[in-house]
């Protein structure tokens, strides 16, 4: 899926988020006082249809910006 991905950081977010579950996944939504860490891919504009199948968006999640 990330192929040819460039790894940009691992990250943190501040304490603002809920952590739920998602079925099968874990979620997360603003509002709350969980951080969340993770990892910052840059990825060609042109993969982001097949990366939103795969996550099922919009259903699934929103991309913020």
């Amino acid at each position: 899926m990330l192929g040819g991905a460039r790894f940009v950081a691992r990250v943190k977010t501040a304490p603002s988020f809920t952590l739920v579950d998602a079925g099968g996944y874990p979620g997360m939504v603003v509002g709350g006082h969980s951080s969340v860490t993770g990892e910052i891919y840059e990825i060609d504009p042109a993969r982001w249809p097949e990366l939103d199948r795969y996550e099922e968006a919009p259903e699934m999640y929103e991309r913020i910006e």
